[in-house]
């Protein structure tokens, strides 16, 4: 789930120079349609928001599971051991460290397809320029 969710992040972050690049496109007088400033406006700003909804679930996920599995590990008699506080703080640390696991190892594969969107962002862009060179 929280891999639906960085991929609906990294998604939803590419759009916005496409969104952009489309209004500049709109500005200078291109418009395809009738309002299509007020859609493109509409459509970035829902953009934006979807990101970090995503993003913000993607990282509620992630510590959500963590701190539930050490939860389950812990026996009665640990339980009956240890002070709230000794739990709380295995568990926040424990926590914390498998909580970081999911956004490291998914930063693995979502650099590439960054990487890959920023390229095609780029020749759009470069493309688009080059029709309207000056010298």
């Amino acid at each position: 789930m929280s891999g639906l969710f960085t991929l609906l992040t990294v998604v939803t972050l590419s759009t916005g120079p496409f969104i952009l690049n489309t209004f500049i496109e709109v500005a200078e007088g291109k418009e395809s349609f009738k309002n299509e400033g007020y859609v493109l406006a509409i459509l970035l700003s829902f953009s934006k928001s979807v990101e970090s909804l995503a993003q913000r679930q993607w990282y509620f996920r992630s510590k959500l599971v963590a701190i539930y599995k050490k939860q389950l590990r812990l026996s009665n008699a640990a339980k009956m051991m240890h002070s709230a506080g000794e739990i709380m703080n295995s568990i926040s640390t424990y926590a914390y460290r498998i909580g970081e696991f999911p956004f490291w190892f998914h930063q693995t594969w979502t650099m590439s397809l960054q990487l890959c969107l920023a390229v095609i962002i780029l020749f759009r862009a470069v493309g688009s320029q080059q029709s309207h060179r000056w010298w």
